[in-house]
């Protein structure tokens, strides 16, 4: 691709490394919350979903419908409020949906763009910033 057109929205997003199948249920199935023992940088609006290598293997991951993208951007979302309430309880409850769990901040996803043909990439721990030719790959995948 010679000619990067990212579009500003895109510029300035971070992405985030999941494992299976969390990454393919915030894609394909609705999952509007990401649990984290951290609240996100100011400043973060726009999250690349990015699923990585590994699969959590737990008994709520048994069901996984679909054949889950590893090493790749899969999904677009906006993160559109961080909670912190149940952050160091694990017993109260903020109200920020099925998804949330006690003991951890919830990042709330909305507006989730699945990409039709996943942007294949390395992940990263925390949050990180992909390249320019990664956006322009995952901005290309969106208007297709």
């Amino acid at each position: 691709m010679t000619d990067l057109i990212i579009p500003s929205k895109l510029r300035d997003a971070h992405a985030i490394t999941l494992k299976n199948p969390w990454a393919h249920l915030i894609a394909h199935y609705g999952k509007d919350v990401e649990n984290r023992s951290w609240m996100p940088w100011d400043g973060v609006h726009t999250l690349l979903i990015h699923a990585g290598k590994g699969w959590d293997r737990g008994p709520a991951t048994a069901e996984c419908i679909g054949e889950p993208h590893t090493s790749a951007i899969v999904a677009v979302a906006d993160l559109s409020f961080a909670c912190d309430t149940s952050r160091h309880s694990d017993t109260v409850r903020c109200g920020c949906g099925e998804w949330a769990m006690p003991g951890q901040c919830h990042w709330r996803l909305t507006n989730v763009r699945a990409l039709r043909s996943p942007v294949p990439a390395n992940g990263r721990q925390g949050l990180w910033q992909p390249t320019s030719q990664t956006l322009a790959e995952v901005a290309e995948a969106v208007r297709s």
